[in-house]
């Protein structure tokens, strides 16, 4: 088995998310500081 590791571009990516309350409005937001690798085994 091999891994492959992958570091995410942190200028050209962004993790964001939208939740919605009582089933009336969607709330928005965003991480502004965070960083990730994936790790792909074959």
């Amino acid at each position: 088995m091999t891994a492959t590791t992958w570091n995410f571009d942190l200028s050209h990516s962004s993790v964001s998310f939208s939740v919605r309350h009582l089933m009336v409005s969607k709330v928005h937001g965003r991480f502004h500081n965070w960083s990730g690798t994936l790790i792909i085994v074959d």
